[in-house]
């Protein structure tokens, strides 16, 4: 018997003739508090395979329409930048948005890679994108 009771041996019916502390520790193998399943059957489920030619692909047409209403679908942010950079230089983008790879020794790959880790610059880019392809 523990000397600090708690709420797993203090109860009659949960005491047993075991080291202190070991029937807490029964009790709550009992109880399913440290439930693991055996070893065999921790496989993981695998979703069904479906029939491609039930419900989609040309019979029916599901597949066939255009799915995206955004404007920069399919475009890739090089493809975007380099139009950008033909339309209007990079003294006009580095005037629009003021960053470092726009201002001194521009190219495509350092915007690329400043673009791909700065969220708000890249949301600016686009929305001037966006605008030239009104």
């Amino acid at each position: 018997m523990s000397f600090f009771p708690n709420a797993y041996n203090h109860h009659p019916q949960h005491r047993d003739e075991t080291p202190a502390g070991a029937s807490v520790i029964k009790t709550r193998i009992q109880r399913g508090a440290f439930y693991a399943p055996p070893a065999g059957k921790m496989k993981h489920r695998t979703p069904p395979i479906r029939d491609c030619a039930a419900g989609f692909g040309p019979q029916t047409g599901a597949m066939t329409q255009p799915g995206s209403n955004d404007p920069l679908h399919g475009i890739t942010l090089e493809k975007l930048l380099t139009e950008l950079v033909e339309l209007y230089g990079w003294a006009e983008l580095g005037r629009r948005v003021p960053v470092r790879c726009f201002l001194f020794d521009p190219s495509i790959k350092s915007s690329l890679t400043f673009l791909r880790k700065t969220p708000w610059a890249r949301s600016k880019i686009e929305q001037i994108y966006i605008e030239t392809k009104r």
